[in-house]
């Protein structure tokens, strides 16, 4: 199998990227999220994902 940056990089790393308030992406996503939601209305949803601590908070 070809080697994969993401693969190289662990959890602790990436979720600190994440939360970086400087770089923005954790509020991006909320904010993606949110309007996907509000935009498309429905009685259920399934929301697939890997996640670590910070997105389960």
């Amino acid at each position: 199998m070809e080697s994969h940056p993401w693969r190289e990089i662990s959890l602790e790393v990436y979720e600190a990227h994440m939360c970086d308030t400087a770089v923005g992406q954790l509020g991006r996503l909320r904010e993606i999220t949110a309007y996907q939601l509000r935009d498309r209305p429905s009685r259920s949803i399934g929301i697939l994902g890997v996640a670590g601590e910070t997105a389960l908070t």
